[in-house]
């Protein structure tokens, strides 16, 4: 039994180029990010990570300029979402987590959480959080769920950029 997905005729017709647009914006925010602690711990190992979930959101994104100018539907770039990006954000993790240079966890601890940064990193996790819900959620063949999506992740993103800047 071959999976389901949306037949090219019956793709949302919301997918507009400025939603394409849209949709890279939390990934150019996201490589900031990743620069920002990169700058900070200086992990290769960090870097390939972020390197793997910056490929995956230009993947989406060029599904979302797919759809929006032929109406069509390349699955293979909107799916690998759900593996790519977990694979790089696992990377990411086990590199902070191990390969974190020359900073003690006291000092990790103590930058992330100093005021006023750790506000801006709590409602960043918090967006985090709010991306899984609209995952498990969400429709992402819908245009009005990629808004939202991308929408909460503009705001994490943000967040975040904001806090690392304040460490």
């Amino acid at each position: 039994m071959e999976p389901t997905r949306p037949a090219e005729d019956t793709l949302d017709s919301g997918f507009t180029l400025g939603l394409a647009l849209y949709d890279a914006v939390p990934v150019v925010l996201f490589c900031v990010v990743c620069c920002q602690i990169s700058a900070l711990i200086g992990s290769i190992p960090f870097l390939i990570g972020a390197i793997l979930c910056a490929v995956s959101g230009l993947l989406k994104v060029t599904w979302t300029i797919i759809v929006a100018t032929r109406g069509k539907d390349v699955p293979i770039l909107n799916k690998q979402l759900r593996i790519l990006m977990p694979v790089g954000f696992v990377t990411m993790l086990l590199a902070f987590i191990f390969d974190h240079g020359a900073l003690t966890w006291g000092q990790i601890w103590g930058a992330f959480l100093g005021f006023p940064a750790v506000i801006f990193l709590i409602l960043g996790l918090l967006g985090l959080v709010g991306m899984g819900v609209c995952g498990a959620k969400l429709d992402s063949t819908k245009s009005h769920s990629s808004w939202i999506e991308q929408s909460v992740n503009t705001f994490a993103q943000i967040m975040f950029i904001i806090g690392f800047a304040l460490i």
